[in-house]
């Protein structure tokens, strides 16, 4: 659903936007027979200006224009007013490009009698269009002070229409070859936003109210300020983070010499400044201006010439016994910075772990700086050979990083169980032998205890092997036996039954003899044998058949 209605109002703002007015919709009769009714447009409104503005854009392509400051339904008509802030957009308003809203959105509910009947419609964006319906409803520019209310009531009247139409499809502008900004009249700077051109007159306005209320004497202060926020917008600084020449949140950035200067002015406002000096430092050295670093700084080029050529107490010794007591340092920091301590012991404050810290942080640059300075002493071919070393070192540690304590564990185990099947690795007699340096020479003895261990493996990986499919074939048959059905729980346990108890039930009385019974009946008294007959009568009843 795309509805179109020209604009009622163009008016011009202090601050370049572009206001502007319009009816969005009616209940007249569109160019194609539908009705939207009013009430459908004012329960669609809240949804569309749920953050506070509805969405403004070019010919209902994703480029926004402005926001949708206001809509109302009064007496039956949908008013709607907005904002252009995008410059290109305000241009073509102004040359009649643009010539009325379209209202896009989405037809949710219909009369069930009269199907043209709109009840209910979901509005997405109003966009700036160039091609109305009617051709009477043109837009026509003017300022809301030349005009009188009863005048605009009636053009309200003229050209509140609504009609639907085919949007004409523009494809966006890409942008690649210009970029648009604003221009400030004071000084010529330039800002990508609107907002850091308002934000920079404002900061221009309140140092030039300082200046008035106190002179000379706030003057430098007012320069400050305006250096550290003129010249960095949000996006440059963000950018600035990203390669490095600001800190993670964008502050301090130093891009040249000049931004060198007043990031050294401002390091006593920083929050960490021992972060803040860090970075200082580092991008001093990237643009080779050391000197603009304070003389209490590292790597300022001032302590090097006032001091004298420190290079000269220094040595590579000297550095590896600083980088050893750092290592410590860093050990120590970990128990300092730790959570739990003896019950004796007492736990330090935040402030004294950040001042640890900040000091650990201090030394290690320390260090470096110290390190440069020895190898900017040597001959370039020393210097060279010192870093292959230096290289070499680094190398070994990494491979040997590389072996954790699991992987040494496996390899000693895998050892282990080569000795105990008679592998002999030789180095009982090296462990014997008090010249280690024999032992390491005797490439003999190596390549013996090698061979050895590489004739055992290929005796072994057979049985390894074998073992493994044993093993397969053993959890293979645990498995089907898992598998099979459990017998019934209902089920006894068998035995051997003589024809004696070979009855209905376990707790059925076992067959007797006749004899045996005659006998029994034979033991009792006349009284009892009655009763016995008279039961035995009643168990096992003999039917009579009459005669006849």
């Amino acid at each position: 659903m795309k509805l179109f209605a020209a604009f009622t109002k163009v008016e011009d703002n202090a601050d370049g936007t572009l206001s502007i007015e319009g009816i969005a919709s009616t209940e007249s009769v569109d160019s194609d027979g539908e009705v939207v009714k009013a009430a459908a447009m004012e329960e669609a409104i809240p949804d569309f200006m749920r953050y506070g503005t509805g969405a403004m854009r070019e010919m209902h392509q994703p480029m926004a224009a402005g926001t949708v400051d206001k809509a109302e339904v009064v007496e039956g008509k949908t008013l709607i007013s907005g904002t252009v802030v995008d410059p290109v957009a305000i241009a073509k308003v102004k040359a009649r490009v643009y010539k009325g809203f379209s209202i896009g959105g989405k037809v949710t509910g219909r009369d069930e009698l009269n199907k043209k009947h709109v009840t209910g419609v979901r509005l997405v964006e109003i966009s700036l269009v160039d091609r109305p319906a009617n051709p009477d409803a043109v837009i026509s520019m003017w300022k809301a002070e030349a005009l009188e209310e009863t005048d605009v009531l009636a053009k309200d009247e003229t050209t509140g229409t609504v009609e639907q139409i085919e949007t004409v499809v523009i494809p966006p502008n890409k942008g690649d070859d210009f970029e648009q900004v604003w221009v400030s009249k004071r000084d010529q700077s330039q800002h990508p936003k609107k907002a850091d051109l308002i934000a920079h007159h404002k900061a221009l306005d309140d140092a030039a109210a300082l200046a008035d209320l106190t002179g000379d004497a706030m003057g430098k202060l007012g320069e400050i300020e305006a250096i550290t926020k003129r010249e960095f917008s949000t996006e440059e600084r963000d950018a600035a983070a990203k390669d490095g020449h600001a800190l993670p949140d964008g502050s301090f950035p130093i891009n040249n010499v000049s931004d060198l200067e007043n990031a050294v002015h401002a390091y006593g406002r920083a929050k960490n400044k021992a972060r803040a000096k860090r970075h200082i430092i580092r991008r001093a050295k990237a643009l080779g201006a050391t000197k603009k670093l304070p003389e209490g700084w590292a790597g300022s080029t001032k302590k090097a010439e006032g001091e004298g050529d420190l290079s000269k107490a220094l040595s590579l010794e000297c550095v590896a016994d600083m980088l050893q007591l750092l290592a410590w340092m860093d050990r120590m920091e970990d128990s300092y910075e730790a959570g739990y301590f003896w019950p004796e012991a007492v736990i330090p404050s935040d402030e004294m772990k950040n001042r640890f810290g900040a000091l650990l942080v201090e030394f290690g640059d320390l260090i470096a700086d110290s390190l440069d300075m020895v190898l900017g002493s040597m001959g370039e071919e020393e210097a060279g050979e010192a870093i292959q070393r230096g290289e070499l070192l680094i190398n070994i540690a990494k491979a040997g990083a590389r072996h954790s304590q699991s992987d040494m564990a496996d390899l000693q185990g895998a050892h282990d169980a080569l000795v105990k099947l008679g592998a002999d690795c030789g180095m009982g007699k090296a462990v014997a032998s008090e010249d280690l340096e024999k032992v390491e020479g005797d490439e003999t003895l190596l390549k013996k205890a090698y061979d050895q261990i590489s004739a055992r493996l290929d005796e072994v990986l057979p049985m390894v092997k074998g073992m493994k499919e044993h093993n397969d074939a053993l959890e293979k048959r645990i498995k089907e036996i898992e598998s099979q059905p459990v017998p019934a729980k209902t089920a006894g346990v068998i035995a051997a039954v003589s024809k004696e108890f070979d009855t209905i039930g376990a707790s059925a009385e076992p067959v007797i003899s006749k004899a045996e019974a005659e006998k029994m009946l034979e033991a009792l008294s006349p009284e009892d044998r009655a009763i016995a007959l008279i039961k035995i009568s009643h168990g096992k009843p003999y039917t009579m058949t009459p005669r006849g």
